[in-house]
């Protein structure tokens, strides 16, 4: 039986929700029978753990068409945690990652840690992946937590930053590959004193 996601999604073989990580974790999956199905599944698995660690580099290193690359042209992504919104489409994430504004769930409108003055730099260290796939292998989950950092000099003199929060992806398989569908980013950035006392301009 196939259920429908929440925020008007397609059908999906598995039903996860935006706002609970452990639906990831508690998909139960199908043995494949054979020595071929395992391996497939392991390759399987594997590229979608490695879609992620681009996801984290090309965004750390604002490699924007890169990033764009990973993702269906619907993609969607929505902001949890200490931000809020959701963004639909390609053509509203190229916009959004020229010009990254984060709205806060308190109103305020942070920058981005580019716009933030001095030389900074920013890491996205993601861990604890729990990746599943569902019985037909066309469509894949991936959760996971993650911390990122903000350092570097400015008029102040060395200023570090720190926040975590949590992720998860929804992907589906392709004629071109494995690619990003959706994904939920829950985080304490309006938190992190690196981006909490500036507001974008």
């Amino acid at each position: 039986m196939r259920h429908k996601l929440v925020d008007d999604m397609e059908d999906w073989t598995v039903a996860v929700s935006e706002t609970n990580r452990i639906d990831v974790v508690a998909i139960k999956e199908k043995e494949p029978t054979s020595l071929e199905g395992r391996i497939e599944r392991l390759e399987a698995k594997e590229t979608l753990r490695d879609l992620v660690m681009q996801y984290a580099h090309y965004t750390t290193n604002r490699e924007v068409e890169k990033l764009l690359a990973l993702f269906t042209d619907d993609v969607e992504r929505v902001l949890l945690g200490s931000l809020t919104g959701i963004t639909r489409g390609k053509p509203k994430m190229r916009e959004w990652y020229n010009n990254p504004i984060l709205p806060a769930r308190d109103g305020r409108s942070l920058p981005s840690s580019r716009a933030i003055p001095g030389s900074r730099t920013t890491r996205n260290l993601v861990g604890s992946p729990v990746v599943r796939l569902s019985d037909d292998g066309k469509e894949g989950w991936l959760t996971a937590h993650f911390s990122s950092t903000n350092s570097g000099e400015t008029k102040e003199g060395f200023v570090r930053g720190v926040h975590e929060g949590s992720y998860i992806f929804w992907f589906v398989k392709q004629s071109d590959g494995w690619k990003i569908k959706k994904w939920v980013c829950e985080t304490e950035v309006a938190h992190d004193p690196a981006y909490a006392s500036a507001r974008a301009k």
